[in-house]
C-alpha cells in the first residue's frame, strides 16, 4: 500500500476523522469480494397492515472514539445518555468485506502500531447513525419481526442473536447505538473491525421474545409497547460467545448493520429498560 499523508510519526494518536473517511474510500475500493444478497442478512417487519410483511433496509452506524474509561457491561444506556452531550467526531467505515481495510487502517491510526510493541490498546468506541430521526417510521407499538442471517461468510450464526435497542439523539444530530470497549489488536483487524470477542460494553434494550425457528432464523416481539422515540434492530453476540477470525468483513457486516425505525409521538424521555 502507498504511504499516505498523516500515516508517518503514528504513536498512539487518533486519528482524525477526514483522514478515517479518507480511509473508508480506501476500503470500499480494495474490496477483496462480494457477498450476493442472499448471504446478507436481513430483517422483515410485520403488523404494519394485516397479512403483510416489508423488508427493512439496513443502515450503516459509524464510529467515533471515545475518551470514557472504566465501567463494566451494561444494557441500561446510561454511558450513551452521558455520551450524548459530547461533541463526538463520527466517521463513515463502511461494512462488509469493502471495509475491511479501512478498518485496518482506522486501528493503526488509532495506536494498532505501537500496540504491536508494546500490546494492543484498549479503546472505547461509540457506535451511531447520522440524523435525528429515522425514515422509516411505525404505525403500530408492536412490530414482530423476522430476522435471516445464516448465510454470511465467516460468521457462525449459532453465536448471534438479535435485539431492540433504543437510539440515543445526541446535542448534534445523531441517534447513539451502543458503545464498545475492545483491543484493536491484529485478530479485530483480520475479523473486519468489529469489537474484540464481539462484547458489547453498553446499549439501551428494549425487552423482547425471541423464538428461534432454524439456525440463522429467528422470530422477534416486543414484550412491551413501544414507546415513542428512535429504535433498531440489531444483531448481538450471544452471552459468553467468542466469535473467532475467519474470513473478510463477515464481523463488520453483523456490527455495522442496523435496522432504524421511529415510533411516531411526543417522547416523554427514556425509561430504562433491559432484555
Amino acid at each position: 500500500m502507498p504511504s499516505m499523508p498523516g500515516m508517518s510519526g503514528m504513536n498512539g494518536a487518533a486519528m482524525n476523522p477526514s483522514m478515517m473517511s479518507m480511509m473508508a474510500s480506501m476500503g470500499g475500493m480494495l474490496s477483496m469480494s462480494n457477498y450476493s444478497p442472499d448471504q446478507m442478512p436481513r430483517v422483515y417487519l410485520f403488523g404494519e397492515s394485516p397479512g403483510a410483511k416489508m423488508e427493512i433496509p439496513p443502515s450503516m452506524a459509524q464510529m467515533a472514539q471515545s475518551k470514557f474509561k472504566g465501567g463494566g457491561p451494561s444494557r441500561s444506556g446510561m454511558l450513551l445518555h452521558s455520551l450524548a452531550g459530547q461533541a463526538l467526531q463520527f466517521a463513515a467505515m463502511g461494512a462488509g468485506p469493502g471495509g475491511m481495510m479501512a478498518m485496518s487502517a482506522f486501528s493503526m491510526g488509532s495506536g494498532m502500531m505501537g500496540g504491536m510493541r508494546h500490546g494492543a490498546p484498549t479503546m472505547t468506541y461509540v457506535w451511531g447513525l447520522p440524523a435525528r430521526k429515522s425514515q422509516r417510521e411505525l404505525h403500530s407499538p408492536t412490530p414482530r419481526f423476522e430476522l435471516t442471517y445464516g448465510e454470511i461468510p465467516g460468521v457462525d450464526p449459532d453465536g448471534y442473536e438479535p435485539a431492540v435497542v433504543r437510539l440515543v439523539p445526541t446535542k448534534d444530530n445523531y441517534r447513539l447505538v451502543g458503545a464498545t470497549k475492545s483491543k484493536m489488536g491484529m485478530g479485530s483487524m483480520m475479523g473486519g473491525g468489529g469489537p474484540d470477542q464481539g462484547q458489547w460494553f453498553d446499549e439501551e434494550r428494549w425487552p423482547t421474545r425471541l423464538s428461534k425457528e432454524e439456525r440463522g432464523f429467528y422470530v422477534m416481539n416486543v414484550d412491551q409497547p413501544l414507546e415513542p422515540g428512535e429504535y433498531a434492530v440489531v444483531l448481538r453476540p450471544i452471552k459468553g460467545y467468542k466469535p473467532t477470525v475467519s474470513g473478510f468483513g463477515g464481523g463488520a457486516q453483523v456490527f455495522y448493520s442496523v435496522w432504524d425505525f421511529s415510533v411516531p409521538g411526543e417522547s416523554h424521555g427514556h425509561s430504562k429498560k433491559s432484555h
